[in-house]
């Protein structure tokens, strides 16, 4: 799955540095939840919403005509994009964010699980 988002983002973009990771969207991801999970901590979906969320937001700002034409200012905005929400986070965490929702920590079956389905069904969509 992650293999299919980066090609999406580079074929969309038709650059080849373009990344997920690297245009921002999943910093910005990381972000939303990181603000969901402080303003609203019992909200059903939530990580899932906000994720998709910020990075709906990160792409709307990245899918304008002036930086899909130039694909160095495609980069240059992304990685600007991505190390603006990681500090957002280190703010709002006074520096102890890590790898935020990158990491396998608490990860149960269940999750796995889920992520198996609504991944394949984002697989089938396109």
């Amino acid at each position: 799955m992650l293999s299919v988002a980066g090609a999406f983002s580079q074929s969309v973009f038709r650059n080849q540095l373009a990344d997920p990771s690297i245009l921002g969207m999943t910093s910005a991801g990381d972000f939303f939840i990181l603000i969901g999970g402080l303003l609203l901590p019992n909200f059903p979906f939530q990580k899932a919403i906000l994720a998709v969320l910020g990075g709906v937001i990160v792409l709307h700002i990245l899918a304008r005509p002036a930086s899909i034409r130039q694909p160095l200012r495609l980069i240059i905005v992304g990685v600007a994009l991505n190390l603006t929400f990681v500090g957002f986070q280190q703010v709002l965490t006074s520096g102890t964010v890590g790898l935020g929702g990158q990491s396998f920590n608490g990860i149960t079956w269940q999750s796995t699980l889920t992520l198996l389905g609504v991944g394949t069904l984002g697989l089938i969509a396109p």
